[in-house]
């Protein structure tokens, strides 16, 4: 993880603190905090050589330490008005932890999730907003549904900023749900569907067909729903449903 000072504090495009290296996890049933093991720590002091810093990033590739598959980003947006809702998306209840650990204090806020593929571990990462932004990071054992519950959270935030007026933040969260957790076939559905509102249709099509793919009762709740009505005589669309472009549909208007 690197750190960049403020525009106009720093040399441009050079770090002004920096960790490099890998964070073990013991097994659950030790509940022991993540150990650390880093191979290049830089603090601001001397001169930032950043041929070493990326021959360590070659190095883990190498090794297999790569950024996991899934990843959450945490807006720092106003959250829509509903109980619980900014709690499941804030905070890190929904994890579920049984790990012995002290979560970053109450003036760093989660920035961002990266989740194993195999759902058993989660590494978070938590920025304190200051005039040289500060980072911290936990690597814990999570519950294994906490990812469908939090990109759940992100659907219902991103269809309640849509109903408010906010198509733009609507979809940048509902594009959090498909990336973070793809097979959810409602969240690649409704993130299809404000895609479309925005007039991006290829992106559209394309977590349209992903949606139906993971769930074939959305083809029959795409064709009534509304976001999708200028797609409707798309052949790309009709495909993803499974409609017969030669035949007439039930929501074609009557001439």
């Amino acid at each position: 993880m690197l750190r960049y000072p403020a525009i106009g504090q720093g040399l441009e495009g050079v770090p002004n603190w920096g960790r490099i290296g890998t964070l073990t996890l013991p097994t659950a049933a030790s509940r022991g905090p993540a150990i650390e093991n880093m191979n290049l720590s830089y603090d601001g002091t001397g001169g930032w050589i950043a041929s070493e810093a990326n021959l360590q990033f070659e190095m883990l590739t190498r090794a297999g330490y790569t950024q996991s598959k899934f990843t959450e980003t945490i807006r720092p947006d106003p959250v829509a008005q509903r109980a619980g809702l900014e709690q499941v998306i804030r905070s890190t209840a929904a994890f579920e932890t049984q790990d012995r650990l002290t979560w970053p204090g109450a003036d760093f806020w989660l920035q961002s999730v990266h989740y194993s593929p195999l759902g058993q571990c989660a590494f978070a990462v938590f920025k304190r907003p200051t005039p040289s932004d500060s980072y911290r990071w936990r690597l814990f054992h999570t519950n294994t549904g906490a990812r469908r519950t939090r990109a759940r959270a992100h659907v219902t935030n991103g269809l309640m900023l849509f109903k408010a007026g906010d198509l733009a933040g609507g979809q940048a969260e509902t594009q959090i749900a498909a990336d973070m957790d793809p097979n959810y076939a409602y969240g690649r559905f409704y993130n299809a569907a404000l895609l479309a509102a925005l007039g991006r249709t290829e992106e559209a099509i394309a977590d349209l067909k992903a949606a139906v793919a993971a769930d074939a009762k959305l083809a029959e709740k795409a064709q009534e729903t509304v976001e999708f009505q200028d797609l409707r005589d798309d052949p790309r669309f009709q495909k993803a449903v499974g409609l017969d472009p030669k035949k007439p549909s039930f929501y074609q208007e009557p001439k």
